[in-house]
């Protein structure tokens, strides 16, 4: 009797085999030229997955029978299911907060391509890939021609795209994203999901909630939901399984200690508090090292008739401890005559090189003081510096 299910079970079988070498593609370059503009992967590397997938096409079409079930017991292990990610290796990439940039490994800084997004209108930094990609969310132009009318609501806001760029600069992926009434951001990304926050927007008759992290499938545009934080999100990071949320913006009730830190399962959805550093107003990074036994939290001090201060603490996943907690800087900008001893910057990102090296960037107030945080950086204002974590 003829297997009706054949044709289902072999469309599948393509898709998570595709997945799957999707995941396993080649990281990016560990350095370029310093004129480079954008991340590449090498020509042979890349036609040898599409070859694959090709191969793996013909094949399971002509054997849908044993071989689909040999090929099944063989990727079963191998395969990146929802919310089942591999971990990273190698050197993390530096993308940079407001500018869309990338700081490459050699000290080099390029801008990242946004696959006609306009850049002014993205929400939320780029987010990085496997193979030298990354996603992008955003509008195409900031200034649209529909009239927005305050009475109907917010019918009129210009369509949010998703958009997934390749190592050469060109648009792999695009779907829209419905925004309706909330504010959506970028957060993170795994290898076929992009993390969003969604915050609805308040008026006079609903106050501003928390919002939801939800997980956005690349290729369908579905959503499921991962948590509802307490206190509203504002980095994230991901790292194999797991999601490593800092939460903690301005305008909190409370100015101090007003942040989160915890750890979604991106599987089972399990979640894990760990402790914020004291004095938190805002939490402006996270990123989680490549063991993902330790995570960087960058964040924001606005004590009361104090200098706002920038700081770096490094947290413990592993006993839920903050093992140190250290000043970067100061959040304000002061002409260095009239603020002696006082080091005015902007943070911009970090990433880890390996599990105890961290680079951090940050703008260099005293350079540019009128600097707005959409203005291109230059690397003259550009600071980078490394924390060695014992």
């Amino acid at each position: 009797m003829p297997d009706r299910d054949a044709p289902d079970r072999l469309d599948t079988e393509l898709r998570r085999v595709a997945h799957a070498l999707v995941a396993e593609a080649p990281a990016a370059p560990e350095s370029l030229p310093a004129d480079a503009v954008v991340v590449r992967v090498h020509g042979p590397a890349r036609r040898r997955h599409v070859l694959a997938v090709a191969v793996i096409a013909v094949v399971l079409s002509g054997l849908a029978g044993a071989l689909l079930l040999a090929t099944r017991r063989h990727t079963d292990d191998g395969d990146v299911k929802v919310g089942q990610y591999p971990s990273a290796t190698g050197p993390q990439r530096l993308f940079l907060e407001g500018w869309p940039g990338e700081v490459l490994p050699d000290g080099s800084l390029v801008e990242l391509p946004l696959g006609g997004l306009d850049r002014l209108g993205l929400s939320g930094p780029p987010q990085p890939l496997p193979g030298g990609r990354h996603v992008v969310l955003g509008v195409r132009d900031v200034t649209p021609d529909v009239r927005v009318d305050k009475d109907a609501g917010f019918e009129g806001d210009p369509a949010f795209y998703l958009v997934v760029v390749d190592a050469d600069g060109k648009v792999e992926l695009e779907g829209e994203v419905e925004v309706s009434d909330e504010s959506v951001s970028l957060f993170a990304a795994t290898p076929t999901e992009a993390i969003l926050s969604r915050i609805p927007r308040g008026d006079v008759d609903r106050p501003l909630a928390p919002g939801r992290l939800v997980a956005l499938d690349l290729e369908t545009g579905r959503e499921r939901l991962l948590a509802e934080p307490d206190i509203e999100a504002s980095r994230a990071d991901v790292l194999g399984n797991r999601l490593v949320v800092g939460e903690g913006l301005p305008g909190d009730l409370d100015p101090n200690d007003s942040c989160g830190l915890e750890v979604i399962d991106l599987a089972n959805g399990d979640r894990t508090q760990h402790p914020s550093p004291a004095g938190c107003a805002e939490v402006l990074g996270v990123r989680a090292a490549p063991s993902g036994d330790t995570a960087a939290v960058i964040y924001a001090v606005n004590p009361v008739g104090e200098t706002p201060e920038i700081r770096l603490a490094i947290v413990d996943l592993a006993d839920s401890t903050i093992r140190s907690d250290e000043l970067l800087g100061h959040n304000l900008i002061c002409p260095p005559t009239e603020c002696p001893g006082l080091r005015p910057v902007h943070y911009l990102g970090a990433a880890w090189d390996n599990d105890t090296t961290l680079r951090i960037a940050l703008f260099d107030l005293p350079t540019n003081p009128v600097w707005d945080g959409v203005d291109p950086v230059t690397k003259d204002e550009l600071l980078i510096e490394t924390r060695t974590v014992g």
